[in-house]
């Protein structure tokens, strides 16, 4: 999906965008989510101020006089809790824009055909000679089907839409596609290591 900082810089293309995939404002308003990343940052550049102010204040208390320090503290005590108001609005903006954020889709480019589905795809071109049959060929779902070698509608409900597993011969050709590159890689000094999966909550999204 495009940053932050392509939206801005391009707002009329980004909507253009959204337009041609039939986003409307109530699946994605753009207007709302420029506006929502302009209170951000305001609201960080304010929180980052009293964050400073705070800290001179606990510089000042150490050396103010008894008669000074009772006012300090209680002003240094009043910053920290707009400090903490502040923050929490900033964590609940952040939660609400990161939201509208997965919701923004990936661009077409400008050759794209606009359409309502697949009817509307334009052939762009052809690599290789067409091959023909005397005989009606099958499309790699239906010998999927034929031959055992998917889980598609279960797996639909799981993962949703447009998502299957392989199993069986193809899941083991797969897997033999995997040790050939594997082998293919230690010919030419790699070594083969597994890690553990670890990651971060935020890389996985978009």
């Amino acid at each position: 999906m495009p940053d932050i900082k392509f939206i801005l810089e391009n707002k009329d293309l980004v909507q253009d965008g959204l337009t041609k995939k039939g986003y409307t404002k109530e699946d994605l308003d753009l207007d709302e989510l420029i506006a929502l990343h302009k209170q951000i940052t305001t609201l960080k550049t304010s929180s980052q101020s009293l964050a400073e102010e705070k800290n001179k204040l606990s510089n000042q208390i150490k050396s103010a006089s008894a008669e000074d320090r009772p006012n300090i503290i209680a002003k240094s005590k009043e910053l920290g809790e707009k400090f903490k108001l502040q923050e929490q609005e900033l964590l609940d903006l952040s939660a609400k824009f990161d939201l509208m954020m997965l919701k923004m889709p990936n661009l077409p480019s400008p050759e794209t055909p606009v359409g309502p589905d697949d009817s509307a795809n334009v052939v762009r071109r052809y690599v290789g000679e067409v091959p023909h049959f005397d005989f009606e060929p099958k499309d790699h779902i239906q010998l999927m089907e034929i031959n055992d070698w998917s889980e598609m509608e279960r797996i639909a409900k799981v993962s949703g839409t447009r998502t299957y597993a392989i199993k069986n011969e193809l899941a083991k050709l797969e897997l033999a596609m995997h040790m050939f590159v594997l082998d293919k890689l230690r010919s030419y000094g790699f070594q083969v290591i597994t890690v553990p999966s670890i990651s971060k909550e935020k890389p996985l999204y978009g």
